[in-house]
């Protein structure tokens, strides 16, 4: 039922149950005066009826009031007295009135406007869109969070749309080179060996820029509808078995790790052992495309309250022009990988490890460490056995 006809009928309901209280009042009082020889009438009426007393008859009462039915003055004051009575007991059922009025506005207007501004809420939060207008009444709280929400799809629409044509840019670059050496090697005149084997060598990796790029891509939109499976691991063991797995290949790139693990015996988080672990490799991996040789890893690791906090600061190049609040952006990313090709960068990696650590209730953050370079924080939730 539409709510225009339903609280229609809530107010002819609470005003019929007012009236029939009133009839109720009226009903009782009278009844009860009438078998106590009208006290109730006489003290309520004595004013307008000059001629009553306490011992005044039913009968007697009636021929007055037949005599002063004709008399203008009396019917004003009697009318009047009748008035104040009606409204003072309608006061006293208006209680009654608002509660069933309002318990019903509660019930189908309030209620469900608050689960859908809790619902929007929730969405913007996630895809990490904030209100900067805050307001107690709930009408213009869903009309602020309905435009936020409707803001952000929008935006994210236009991202993905934007991303696709940078994903098909990126991809039609190596298939151009793929394309042109093929037709080369097809093309007879190519007698030098060594040239053969460099265009072979060329279109090799090429072809491994766009597996590298399509398993980015596919793990990205994977993890989008993906939930993560989460298990109780003890942290210091699994951070160790981190660091004995990447120590020796980083120094291949003569990268240092440096680790220090400030983590008890005992504090343990539940996670997705092999999703986390993706995201230390997307974490070295910028390291190796855009960190340079011959650098410094500091893996940090601390409990702060009930979250595991890790940071990974590098010494490496300076990120000139950098926004930090948006390194971990899908379309900036892309931006950036565009100009890092030659280094083998695609600009999904970043916008993994957000993706990941969003999943298990935590949050990260990149920022500039004191002695220069990149540094990458992320925290998730931690239980102790």
């Amino acid at each position: 039922m539409p709510l225009k006809k339903k609280f229609a009928l809530i107010l002819i309901l609470a005003v019929v149950i007012n009236l029939l209280g009133v009839l109720l009042y009226l009903k009782i009082f009278m009844t009860t005066d009438i078998s106590n020889d009208l006290p109730h009438i006489w003290t309520e009426f004595s004013a307008a009826f000059g001629d009553l007393g306490p011992d005044t008859t039913l009968r007697e009462f009636r021929g007055i009031f037949i005599q002063k039915l004709q008399d203008k003055d009396f019917m004003k004051a009697i009318l009047g007295k009748a008035v104040f009575n009606t409204i003072r007991i309608t006061l006293t059922f208006l209680p009654i009135l608002l509660t069933v009025v309002l318990y019903f506005i509660d019930k189908d207007i309030l209620k469900p406007l608050n689960k859908l501004n809790k619902a929007i809420d929730d969405f913007n939060r996630r895809n990490g869109y904030y209100s900067t207008k805050h307001s107690k009444n709930e009408i213009l709280k869903l009309t602020n969070n309905f435009y936020i929400m409707s803001e952000q799809i929008e935006l994210n629409k236009r991202r993905k749309n934007e991303f696709i044509s940078c994903i098909s840019h990126d991809l039609k670059t190596p298939l151009t080179s793929i394309l042109g050496y093929t037709q080369r090697l097809i093309n007879p005149g190519i007698a030098n060996e060594e040239k053969r084997l460099k265009y072979y060598d060329t279109i090799l990796n090429k072809a491994n820029d766009i597996k590298n790029m399509v398993e980015e891509l596919n793990t990205y939109v994977m993890g989008e509808i993906q939930e993560v499976s989460l298990q109780q691991v003890n942290l210091k063991k699994f951070l160790n078995e981190i660091i004995e797995e990447y120590r020796e290949e980083l120094m291949t790139y003569s990268i240092h790790l440096m680790p220090c693990i400030n983590l008890d015996e005992e504090i343990c988080a539940l996670l997705d052992d092999s999703q986390i672990r993706r995201v230390f490799a997307n974490l070295f991996s910028n390291t190796v495309i855009h960190g340079g040789k011959d650098i410094e890893i500091i893996l940090d690791a601390f409990v702060k309250g009930s979250h595991l906090f890790i940071r990974l600061e590098n010494n490496g190049e300076a990120h000139l022009n950098i926004d930090y609040d948006k390194v971990f952006d899908l379309m900036y990313q892309a931006d950036a990988a565009r100009t890092n090709q030659n280094h083998g960068g695609r600009g999904l990696g970043l916008a993994i490890v957000k993706q990941i650590i969003e999943k298990h209730n935590g949050g990260v953050r990149a920022y500039q460490p004191s002695a220069g370079g990149f540094g990458m924080e992320f925290y998730i939730p931690v239980i102790s056995l």
